[in-house]
């Protein structure tokens, strides 16, 4: 068995495609015999039962493509980064080709905003969306408005103060 690793590290949400190519060099049709292609949302192959299918014939000369998406989800600030992994095996006719495994890990690497601690993490984690006033009462007693706010610099703030939570509501309001 051939183990062949692919390892894409993207910044930001872009989708991004990588092909995978079987060419035949010999002197007769290739046949691939097995493809088990990778599953997945956010990270697989675009047309797995069309792209190197079990069955599918490559002339001499020629050669036959996969192609393996890598679509990540929405960003979440301050969230530990995303990990992403599949593999995709192959096996042809040709003896001498063997099973090969090709693995795919991608990774989404998290934006950090807001003061970060020693080690460079966020200090203030992503807790999910909440309602502010419960019974007409504000959660968070401190609340200021600039109008050049950011979710960072409303945790600066919210850590000076003492804070254990921070939010932005109407992206001006701390």
């Amino acid at each position: 068995m051939h183990q062949r690793n692919c390892i894409c590290r993207f910044p930001g949400l872009t989708q991004q495609t990588i092909q995978l190519k079987i060419s035949n060099i010999g002197g007769s049709p290739l046949t691939i015999t097995k493809s088990k292609p990778l599953e997945g949302a956010e990270l697989g192959a675009t047309n797995p039962d069309i792209d190197l299918s079990e069955g599918m014939s490559i002339a001499v000369g020629s050669y036959a493509l996969g192609t393996v998406l890598f679509s990540p989800t929405t960003e979440i600030l301050n969230a530990d980064d995303l990990y992403y992994s599949g593999t995709w095996t192959l096996n042809t006719d040709d003896l001498a080709f063997g099973v090969h495994v090709v693995s795919f890990t991608s990774t989404v690497i998290s934006r950090k905003v807001g003061p970060l601690s020693s080690s460079g993490g966020a200090v203030y984690q992503y807790a999910g969306c909440y309602q502010d006033f419960i019974n007409s009462i504000r959660i968070e007693e401190k609340e200021y408005v600039n109008t050049n706010n950011t979710n960072g610099l409303c945790q600066t703030e919210a850590q000076a103060y003492g804070a254990i939570f921070a939010g932005t509501e109407y992206m001006s309001e701390c």
